[in-house]
Order: C-alpha cells, then structure tokens, then sequence
C-alpha cells in the first residue's frame, strides 16, 4: 500500500466515524424521545388506574427539563419536601440487581443487554 492509499484509507474511516457519530446522536435523540413518551404515558395510566399522584421529572444530556404531573407539579413536589422517610427508594443499581436476579431482560438482545448489566 503507498502512501497515496493510506491516506485516502484513512480519509475514508474518518468520514465513516463522523457518519456514525452522526447516526449514533440522531438515533439516541429518537430513542429519548420515544421512551420520554412511553414513560410519561405509563405515569398517566398508573395515575388513572391507581388514583394516585404523580411528578415525574426528567433531565436530558443538554440539561433541559421535561416535566408531567398527574395534577399540580407543585403542589406535589411541597407534599414530598414535607414527608419525612419515603415507603420505597430504588436507584438504577436496584433495577439491575432484580433484573440480573431474575434472568429477565426484557427483550433486550446484545449490546444493549450488556450496557444494562454494567
């Protein structure tokens, strides 16, 4: 290979990366989108079918808010600030524990599977 081709090969897996790059942000921002939507959906369901209130909130990587509650957002977050203990508190760790316990991966197939467990 001469050097003509070693940089025309390299030019080329650059452009590959931006590509890439590009299809992995644009594909991410879709993924986030969707999911917010299905969250939010489940919250009003579980709102409905449970008669109970919720604040769900939501900071995605550029830092902007996101936001549902099943009635006011305020009066909800001053009813939390008042309670003194929460009945349950779970973290991502929690979920993956259960998850990795039960053998469950709910649908997850390959590399997303992996990043869940790690």
């Amino acid at each position: 290979m001469d050097s003509y081709q070693v940089i025309e090969y390299r030019r080329n897996v650059r452009l590959l990366l931006a590509w890439l790059t590009v299809m992995y942000v644009f594909k991410t921002q879709v993924t986030f989108t969707k999911r917010k939507f299905g969250l939010m959906k489940k919250a009003y369901e579980l709102s409905v079918l449970c008669d109970c209130e919720i604040a769900l909130i939501i900071f995605n990587h550029a830092d902007k808010l996101f936001q549902y509650a099943s009635s006011d957002m305020g009066r909800i977050l001053l009813k939390y600030t008042e309670h003194c203990e929460p009945h349950e508190n779970r973290n991502n760790s929690d979920i993956i524990e259960v998850r990795h316990v039960t053998g469950s991966n709910n649908g997850l197939t390959g590399v997303e599977h992996y990043i869940t467990l790690f």
